[in-house]
């Protein structure tokens, strides 16, 4: 099995972020559903997680955001942001957000691995998906009036 170094996503999120970047540290758990729900740290059932992210871009409705998962738990990503109240659009899953462009606003765009028998490395990236360019143009707006050009 290939050892991963990183996994970076693109994310579109509902609202703006305070912290600009930030490393988030939570525990994940899953119920009887088979869905997954942030926990206690002492429960010994409960899995540390690790997202990283960082604001690419934001408008008075979203925010577009370069997430870097240190663990990958399932759901890692939609479960985080939408404890700290920034539901992933399109997530039906764990919350109720707008669904402006028809899918998941969750995007894996980076994947570096090492093979470990070879100890080669790899690199696979793609580049943001089109939709969410212009789903940030469409909003692109500031609450100062001003627009912010993608």
């Amino acid at each position: 099995m290939a050892l991963l170094k990183k996994r970076g996503y693109f994310a579109i999120t509902e609202g703006q972020f305070e912290k600009k970047e930030d490393t988030v540290i939570n525990y994940l758990k899953m119920n009887s559903l088979n869905l997954m729900y942030t926990a206690s740290p002492k429960d010994p059932k409960a899995q540390k997680c690790i997202t990283h992210y960082k604001v690419i871009k934001e408008n008075k409705n979203y925010s577009l955001l370069d997430v870097d998962i240190l663990t990958g738990r399932k759901n890692q990503i939609r479960v985080t942001f939408g404890s700290l109240g920034h539901f992933i659009l399109g997530d039906d899953k764990y919350g109720e957000p707008e669904n402006p462009i028809k899918r998941l606003c969750l995007h894996a765009y980076e994947l570096d691995l090492i093979n470990p028998i070879t100890k080669k490395e790899y690199k696979l990236k793609t580049k943001i998906p089109e939709e969410f360019e212009k789903l940030m143009k469409q909003n692109s707006e500031q609450k100062d009036g001003k627009i912010n050009k993608f």
